[in-house]
């Protein structure tokens, strides 16, 4: 999300307020909520939840990324079935595309082939690129190679993810700057939601609804 959705937000935004400057805070979305309840960050961005106020960024979709000349990579998704024989290459568990990875698979009660479990969608994609498993990892990645294709994951038609939000305690002060930071980033998230390209055949996700809605 840093790489695909911050990077080409910050430079406009630094532009637009120089005085401002943003500190970064890497990790899981486990570890951002602990973060925001503990007070020690202004704003997270994590999957839809209860407990914060937020604003709707966009969906992510849990995709399999495997090289072009892959058996499955002529289909249009990937059922988690068909992936059930794979060598796969998984985030960690506390991360999102983890989890949604193994509801699919419990739905359709397949136990994973794992190979490898990692902490960056970079290292797996590199991984895949050189045919060493398929790489599951969150839709918002960046996938450069040209051997590459990614595919929604579903299971009986029905994706697998969550919308992605920004997110603020309201029991806590929330200065002027963030919520400038909240509203400008809201409205890039619009135009350039990073991922769009490989969901293009994904069944929707439900769009959550914002507190007071």
């Amino acid at each position: 999300m840093i790489a695909t959705l911050l990077a080409p937000f910050l430079p406009r935004h630094r532009q637009r307020h120089p005085a401002v400057d943003v500190l970064l805070i890497e990790g899981s979305a486990a570890r951002q909520r602990s973060r925001l309840e503990r007070g020690e960050v202004h704003l997270t961005i994590m999957p839809a939840g209860p407990g914060f106020s937020r604003r709707l960024l966009g969906p992510v979709h849990a995709l399999a990324v495997m090289p072009r000349a892959h058996p499955l990579a002529k289909r249009k998704c990937a059922e988690v079935s068909a992936l059930a024989d794979q060598p796969l290459l998984l985030m960690q568990r506390d991360y999102g595309s983890r989890a949604w990875f193994e509801a699919a698979c419990e739905a359709a009660q397949i136990k994973p082939r794992i190979l490898m479990e990692c902490t960056t969608a970079h290292t797996l994609i590199e991984l895949a690129a050189v045919d060493y498993g398929v790489a599951i990892v969150p839709s918002t990645s960046t996938i450069r190679h040209q051997n590459l294709c990614a595919l929604p994951i579903v299971h009986r038609g029905a994706s697998f993810g969550q919308w992605s939000t920004i997110c603020w305690d309201p029991r806590r002060f929330l200065p002027i700057y963030a919520q400038q930071f909240v509203v400008e980033l809201e409205a890039h998230a619009k135009r350039a939601f990073p991922g769009r390209e490989f969901l293009k055949h994904a069944p929707k996700l439900a769009k959550p609804k914002l507190p007071n809605e």
